[in-house]
């Protein structure tokens, strides 16, 4: 793995992007149609929806690759980090709401371009936007750097990682078989999908020791133990029992 002088994995990168298109493409496909007549093609392209997770676990990892170290030492001027965050992602999705909400304007809901602006529209009560429906993720994702600081409180130690983990699935479970079935949560739950941000601190926590153990392992057998564990997600069956990993 390739760790650049400002502790930035690049070859994360490559994974984004292959991320990013894979996302790419289920959406036209769900938006479109299959193109591919196919069953196997139709269920692979359809399956791209869990690249989201890979994002989510990525943006946990990169977080604490930047921030972990200084927010758990107290160097952290919390002011310019919050800064950061909105002058890196609000305008870009300001821009693509004020678009959306000209092409809908006769059946947007304002106060879903109010809450989608303050970039906190994931701690409405329904994350059902009617402007950027894809936006789900951004929303996710900033309720995410809203708690970092006690993100970082809640990987402090490598025990309370673990534990915090054992809660995220547990929470993870609740919302596919309780609160789901009841009809107050759905997807785009932060709860739901805090676990992956937390899977994300746990892989940063590790990473030296990761690293240092890949690192003896030849790459065509990593390649191998990739293909055989995607092909076997493929076939677990999606029960109550698999709802967080599929």
């Amino acid at each position: 793995m390739v760790i650049s002088s400002n502790n930035r994995f690049e070859n994360l990168d490559g994974l984004k992007v292959i991320a990013a298109f894979g996302i790419v493409a289920m959406h036209v496909s769900s938006n479109m149609g299959h193109p591919l007549t196919s069953e196997i093609a139709t269920n692979v392209i359809g399956s791209m929806t869990h690249f989201v997770k890979l994002f989510l676990i990525l943006s946990g990892f990169g977080m604490c690759c930047g921030y972990y170290e200084r927010f758990k030492s107290g160097k952290v001027n919390l002011e310019k980090f919050y800064i950061r965050r909105f002058a890196k992602n609000l305008p870009f999705f300001a821009l693509l709401v004020c678009i959306d909400t000209l092409f809908s304007i006769k059946t947007v809901l304002w106060r879903d371009v109010f809450a989608s602006l303050t970039m906190a529209f994931n701690l409405m009560p329904s994350h059902d936007m009617s402007v950027i429906g894809v936006g789900w993720t951004l929303g996710v994702i900033f309720a995410f750097y809203f708690m970092f600081p006690f993100y970082v409180f809640l990987l402090f130690t490598k025990k309370r990682a673990w534990f915090t983990v054992i809660i995220c699935f547990v929470l993870n479970w609740c919302c596919c078989n309780y609160y789901k079935s009841v009809g107050k949560t759905d997807g785009a739950n932060f709860l739901f999908l805090s676990v992956y941000f937390v899977i994300g601190g746990v892989i940063y926590l590790y990473k030296d020791y990761i690293q240092e153990k890949v690192s003896r392992i030849p790459t065509f057998v990593v390649l191998l133990a990739t293909a055989v564990i995607t092909m076997t997600w493929y076939l677990i069956p999606a029960n109550e029992f698999s709802l967080f990993l599929r």
